[in-house]
């Protein structure tokens, strides 16, 4: 999955322009970034990558980095 990828699945569920997001993007930053968008965020990229995150896992994450980050150790790394 390239980074691009990974945006524009995230912007599909915040329905959000891809370019409006970055790294640093959080959800006090994105109206639409309530507890269901957050879940469907996981799942989304859980289904693309074939992966599973913990529930500690996605309570942790608290922007679009940590969620990179979560991928990374889980072996992703995007392109």
């Amino acid at each position: 999955m390239t980074k691009n990828d990974f945006f524009e699945i995230i912007a599909s569920i915040l329905n959000v322009p891809t370019d409006s997001l970055s790294l640093d993007s959080t959800p006090g930053q994105i109206s639409s970034w309530d507890s269901l968008a957050h879940v469907s965020m996981c799942a989304a990229i859980e289904q693309s990558l074939n992966i599973q995150f913990s529930m500690a896992e996605m309570l942790s994450i608290k922007s679009l980095s940590d969620m990179v980050d979560m991928l990374t150790k889980h072996g992703i790394i995007l392109d």
